[in-house]
């Protein structure tokens, strides 16, 4: 599958622009959008089959992974922490990269638990080479998949857009305000384009943090 094809592919479902943008942000639901057929909330199986379908290869050809420390080799915090929450070793991503297009995903450990379901999409981003062709289409395949964005606050020789449910039209910016940091964010920069929901973050720190406090929890006897 050639660049080009590649990033055609997101412009599936083109939505139908306005003749000008709103006088108030727009307002999207971020887990409701996807990069390559993967949303956040999917688990692993889902992902890899959401992505092998939209790209057209085989699934086989999405690659599970482990992260790993780039100076040890050891298995990074989250893989431990995965392992920790689910009870097993588990990849915490995936990726495919064809014709210099990269495409990965990555995982938390699903809070609550879910046996049948262990991990939990997180981060989505995709890439391509970085020159001023491939960002124009860059950015006509996304205002042609998405909309108008939430913010825009690209330049004259960089896009930056961001589509979010509660965009700050003061700040032009996303979860400026502390109670809408639960909220998930798709952010494209240039050639780059990244979906992020930091649930999933915010519910594995829970879950560790009580485990810990359980761990030290003590009865007095005196």
């Amino acid at each position: 599958m050639k660049l080009g094809t590649i990033l055609l592919a997101f412009a599936a479902g083109i939505l139908v622009l306005p003749s000008a943008y709103a006088d108030s942000p727009r307002s999207v639901d971020a887990r409701e959008l996807d990069i390559a057929g993967v949303k956040t909330g999917m688990d692993f199986d889902q992902a890899r089959a959401a992505a092998a379908k939209y790209l057209k290869v085989a699934p086989s050809e999405i690659k599970p992974y482990f992260h790993k420390e780039n100076l040890t080799n050891f298995d990074t915090q989250m893989v431990r922490d995965i392992e920790t929450i689910t009870g097993a070793r588990r990849y915490s991503g995936l990726s495919y990269e064809k014709d210099k297009a990269k495409l990965n995903v990555e995982f938390e450990p699903r809070v609550p638990v879910d046996k049948a379901r262990p991990l939990v999409v997180a981060l989505v981003t995709y890439e391509i080479p970085d020159t001023a062709e491939n960002a124009a289409a860059m950015k006509e395949a996304a205002l042609a998949k998405y909309g108008e964005p939430s913010v825009d606050v690209s330049g004259p020789s960089r896009m930056n857009m961001y589509w979010c449910a509660k965009p700050s039209g003061r700040f032009l910016q996303c979860n400026i305000r502390p109670e809408e940091r639960d909220e998930a964010v798709l952010k494209i920069q240039g050639v780059s384009m990244r979906l992020y929901d930091p649930i999933w973050d915010k519910a594995r720190q829970q879950f560790l943090q009580d485990l810990r406090d359980s761990k030290a929890k003590t009865k007095p006897k005196f």
